[in-house]
């Protein structure tokens, strides 16, 4: 803040500097101003004293009105740029906050898509697993009895020889 203070001073004599660019502390010297001297004796070449001092307080009264404006104004835009950043941030920041909210929603969509398919797999694996037990059942008991069938023709075939 010194740095910014220090430069509108700085800027603010300039401007008065260039504003009064001759003040009537000593104005130059000439034959002519010497001749109308001569001529008119009412006429004042060079400025009274109390006059520099008026003309000198006027210009150091303006210039440290000029200085708190400047003072002010750049305070003033300071602040307003600080309230943009703020107000910028808080955008950001909530932005971030959807994003993320957003991310953590399609990251659990997925996850129970992931889940679904998973008890689907499950359930066909289930359902294909007792086919596979419902068939191997039954192709056993056929052949349990198409084994027994077997012994009996044997048993039946046997005894025929027998008797025979």
């Amino acid at each position: 803040m010194a740095g910014v203070a220090s430069s509108i001073v700085k800027m603010e004599f300039l401007n008065v500097s260039k504003a009064y660019p001759q003040l009537a502390f000593q104005p130059k010297v000439s034959s002519v101003s010497f001749t109308s001297a001569f001529k008119y004796p009412k006429v004042h070449t060079r400025a009274s004293g109390s006059d520099v001092g008026q003309q000198f307080d006027e210009i150091a009264q303006k210039t440290g009105e000029n200085i708190k404006i400047g003072v002010e104004e750049a305070q003033n835009k300071v602040k307003n740029l600080n309230e943009k950043i703020a107000a910028e941030a808080d955008g950001v920041v909530k932005a971030t906050k959807e994003t993320a909210g957003d991310i953590a929603d399609k990251a659990k969509e997925g996850a129970d898509q992931v889940a679904s398919s998973a008890q689907s797999s499950q359930g066909k694996a289930e359902d294909q697993a007792a086919s596979l037990k419902d068939k191997t059942v039954e192709a056993a008991e056929n052949a349990v009895a198409s084994a027994k069938e077997t012994a009996q023709n044997i048993k039946e075939a046997v005894i025929e020889k027998l008797e025979s």
